[in-house]
């Protein structure tokens, strides 16, 4: 497919800082308030056998230890555990109800400061996740350092494989 001029670049461009914009204001909205110790959602049963494992991350990698997560279920917002993780960064979920849940990684004041991807999982499955906090970067210096590199991989994933200049127009006279 190609594309001509750079009005389509300029539309992708576009798309992804609003993306990025609508993805930093989502970050800043409070989580539900929780009670200050819960286990289980009292309105569920317990599948024996389902158990969701998993490891929390700081954005070079690295595991965070003594960290708070916390399982939230997508549909109802209910936070249905909350578990510390190990020296490892791990955690886990025992006997969890089946149903589609994302793993919150919340602060000291119980503000969530990383989200996992979201997943479903049945009676007596096993999943395993993580959650990893945000690569803190500088907000105005490098703030178009990876324009080109974010619109390039941004129109990959759209089709775009190729852009070209618009072709000139042959005069009669050449």
């Amino acid at each position: 497919m190609r594309i001509r001029g750079l009005s389509h670049v300029l539309v992708v461009a576009t798309l992804v800082a609003v993306s990025a914009i609508v993805i930093s204001a989502a970050a800043r909205i409070p989580p539900a308030p929780a009670p200050a110790s819960i286990q289980a959602h009292p309105d569920r049963t317990a599948t024996p056998g389902t158990t969701i494992m998993g490891f929390a991350w700081t954005g070079a990698n690295e595991p965070i230890a003594e960290a708070t997560v916390r399982l939230r279920d997508v549909l109802s917002g209910a936070i249905e555990a909350l578990a510390v993780t190990g020296a490892g960064g791990a955690f886990t979920f025992l006997d969890v109800e089946g149903g589609t849940y994302v793993v919150e990684l919340v602060d000291d004041r119980d503000r969530v400061v990383a989200v996992g991807q979201a997943f479903t999982i049945g009676p007596g499955q096993t999943v395993a996740t993580f959650v990893r906090l945000p690569v803190v970067k500088a907000r105005l210096p490098g703030l178009f350092a990876n324009l080109g590199t974010t619109v390039v991989s941004t129109a990959a994933g759209l089709g775009i494989v190729a852009v070209a200049p618009p072709a000139q127009a042959a005069s009669p006279d050449r």
